[in-house]
C-alpha cells in the first residue's frame, strides 16, 4: 500500500459496511492512462463473489484481465472475497493530467445499472465537456507556441562572431 492510512480506513468502510447490514458494496476507482483521449475510455469491473462478477458481465462490463488491483479498493476486494462480501469495484480509465469527469460519469453510469437507482449524470457530463474543452484548447495553445513561424528572411548567424 502506498499510504499508510490506507488499511485502518478501508479497515473502517469495512466494519461500517457490516455493521450497517447492507448486502453489496460498490467503490468506483480509476485506472490512470496517461495516453488517454479526450472523451474515451473504458470500464472495468471485478467482483469479489461469483453474484457480483455474474452482475458486471451481464452488464457487459469487461474485467481486468491482467495486473491486480491495488490500494484501498483491491484491500476491500480482497476482504470480500476472503469473508464472502459483495463487494464489486468499478474502475473506469482516466487521465492523470486533469479532472476526468467523463470518467466518473461512465462509472456512475454503471452504479445506476447495477442498482437499478436512477442517478442525474447531466450536469457530470457537462462539466466533462467543459474541462475537455478547456484541456484542448490548452494542447491547441501550447502546440501554436512550440511551433516558431517560419521567416525566409532568416540568415544564419556566424558563432565565430561576437
Amino acid at each position: 500500500f502506498g499510504n499508510e492510512t490506507d488499511i485502518p480506513f478501508a479497515t473502517t468502510v469495512l466494519e461500517w459496511f457490516t455493521k450497517g447490514g447492507f448486502d453489496r458494496l460498490i467503490i468506483i476507482d480509476g485506472l490512470t492512462r496517461p495516453e488517454k483521449e479526450l472523451s474515451t475510455g473504458e470500464l472495468f469491473g471485478v467482483g469479489s463473489i461469483p453474484a457480483a462478477r455474474e452482475r458486471l458481465k451481464r452488464l457487459d462490463i469487461e474485467p481486468i484481465q491482467q495486473g491486480i488491483v491495488s490500494g484501498i479498493t483491491g484491500f476491500l476486494l480482497g476482504e470480500g472475497e476472503r469473508l464472502g462480501i459483495d463487494i464489486t469495484a468499478l474502475l473506469s480509465e482516466a487521465s492523470p493530467m486533469y479532472p476526468d469527469a467523463r470518467a466518473a460519469a461512465l462509472a456512475v453510469e454503471a452504479v445506476s445499472e447495477l442498482t437499478g437507482l436512477e442517478i442525474p449524470l447531466t450536469e457530470l457530463i457537462e462539466n466533462a465537456r467543459s474541462i475537455e474543452d478547456s484541456v484542448r484548447d490548452i494542447i491547441e495553445n501550447a502546440s501554436q507556441m512550440l511551433h516558431a513561424p517560419e521567416d525566409d528572411n532568416v540568415t544564419d548567424i556566424d558563432p565565430s562572431f561576437g
